[in-house]
């Protein structure tokens, strides 16, 4: 027997090598680190926060031996050491399976069945207020029932709730029955539409344990009633904006016990779970399949400056490759938040109600596969005046390093109604190339440009010497200008500065910018 288990062991062992290698460097398995995955505490049902900052999970580690709630966040170090959320989150009405956990982690919420509620076990929230968690709030009728309601999930924008409304609680075995998942949209800060039932393809008898994923339209959840392993089941459905799809098994990450509590963060790469290990449990993240895995979702941070004549401008996310575009405006403060999938490039702008201030714009490339989980952007707007430089992120080179106008259509609007709205004015195009180099032999790739040098001829009267560089300013300059002149804009309002600034800069960048003379 014991030589059976050992060759078990190492086949399971090799076969996660094998994983690790088809990963193309990236882990299969992935433990959290020490201090979270603590033998003492033996953590179970870990859900992180869709930012990647926060993560809940049960522990035992108690005075009575009852499961708790336990808290930890990032630091800049990595996890904090986790501690027990306080009596008041951590109450014996609690269904302790049911908690769920906003995307920043500053919201926790918890499955309880006090008498003050409107049926069974009620969704209450508690809001994280500097070092100090709130009193619990029932999250209201809409999402409430004379049933139980549980394992509450938000969207990465916090405007849609998804969450499981069952016959039967048994807050002792940690077991729900008689389960269907449900939707609810965000009406108000605080109210919510009334939930509406998923598709009952969905909803085959007994599914729980939502989770939406970041991209928003992934939602994973956990059902006995599809087959597969045995147990609960982690299953996969995704929105295609007007539909949900088939629900599949996850069998790369389904065991043949029950699997139902786990997470993922936006960037979407791994599915984290606890996984049952030699004297207890161990918290690790497995990572997706490429045909399963969920779109990865940039989160943009933005506050906007400048403005003072009592008009918020708006906001703008625009997708590049296809005919969709957000639009919002800032809060009071000047904050505001953009979620952009990946699959597409973007190009975002803040941009004025009046002609007289400048705009903020940047782009966003999501098509690599290689993509932060955040940006924060500081967008000050500017009355159009003398000396003022505008940045034109909005500017895309193709391959050749040719101005692209397909990639650049929004930048050549903004730019067109800028210069249309200050007729008076006279500005400079400011085209700088940051990584100059140029040699004898096309040496690299980057050197496409042919020049002859006719400032150094030595001996005197010989052929001048013919070298290779990579400025293109001059071309790419005059391809501005002429896009606008197609647009109506006046040859005589403005004009080019092109230079070249050496340096080992690769690949080489170019800035453009635009100055109110």
């Amino acid at each position: 027997m014991a030589m059976k288990l050992l060759s078990k062991r190492l086949i399971s062992l090799l076969s996660g090598m094998f994983i690790c290698a088809a990963g193309i460097g990236q882990l299969s398995y992935v433990k959290l680190p020490a201090n979270v995955n603590h033998p003492g505490l033996k953590g179970r049902a870990p859900l992180i926060g869709l930012e990647g900052n926060a993560l809940l999970f049960l522990s035992n580690y108690s005075d009575d031996g009852s499961p708790n709630l336990f808290y930890s966040s990032k630091g800049t170090t990595g996890w904090k050491d986790p501690v027990a959320l306080p009596r008041h989150l951590n109450q014996k009405l609690n269904f302790t399976p049911g908690f769920g956990l906003s995307p920043d982690g500053k919201q926790v919420f918890v499955s309880n069945n006090r008498s003050s509620g409107f049926g069974g076990y009620d969704l209450y929230v508690s809001d994280l207020r500097g070092a100090t968690w709130a009193e619990l709030q029932n999250v209201g009728m809409a999402i409430n029932s004379k049933l139980n309601e549980a394992c509450p999930s938000l969207t990465l924008d916090g405007n849609t709730l998804f969450f499981m409304r069952c016959a039967q609680i048994d807050a002792a075995s940690g077991k729900a029955d008689g389960c269907k998942l449900f939707m609810a949209k965000r009406r108000t800060a605080d109210l919510w539409e009334t939930a509406v039932e998923l598709p009952a393809f969905i909803n085959t008898g007994n599914s729980q344990t939502p989770r939406i994923l970041g991209d928003s339209e992934t939602l994973i959840f956990s059902s006995a009633l599809f087959g597969g392993k045995g147990g609960m089941e982690w299953l996969l459905t995704r929105f295609d904006g007007k539909n949900w799809s088939p629900p599949i098994l996850l069998d790369f990450a389904n065991t043949e016990g029950d699997d139902q509590y786990g997470s993922a963060t936006a960037l979407g790469r791994y599915w984290l779970c606890d996984r049952a290990v030699k004297g207890g449990t161990e918290m690790a993240e497995i990572l997706f399949p490429p045909s399963l895995k969920p779109k990865a979702t940039l989160r943009v941070e933005g506050r906007v400056e400048g403005v003072s004549n009592g008009s918020p401008p708006y906001v703008y996310a625009t997708n590049l490759a296809a005919p969709q575009v957000y639009r919002t405006r800032p809060a009071a403060d000047g904050t505001f938040r953009l979620f952009l999938p990946e699959g597409a490039r973007y190009d975002v702008s803040v941009e004025p109600l009046l002609d007289s201030y400048t705009f903020f714009s940047t782009q966003y490339d999501l098509t690599t596969g290689k993509m932060p989980i955040l940006e924060r952007i500081e967008a000050r707007l500017l009355p159009v005046a003398t000396g003022v430089e505008l940045d034109l992120k909005g500017i895309a080179l193709d391959a050749a390093g040719q101005v692209s106008p397909q990639l650049s259509r929004e930048e050549f609007r903004r730019l067109e109604r800028l210069l249309k709205g200050n007729r008076d004015k006279k500005f400079v195009l400011d085209v700088e190339l940051y990584g100059y180099r140029r040699d004898s032999v096309a040496s690299d790739p980057d050197l496409t440009e042919v020049a002859t040098d006719t400032a150094h001829v030595v001996p005197a009267g010989s052929n001048p010497q013919t070298f290779y560089h990579n400025d293109r300013s001059v071309e790419q300059g005059l391809e501005v200008i002429n896009l606008l002149l197609a647009r109506g804009i006046s040859g005589d309002q403005v004009k080019l500065r092109a230079r070249a600034v050496p340096g080992e800069a690769r690949p080489a960048r170019t800035r453009f910018r635009l100055i109110t003379q």
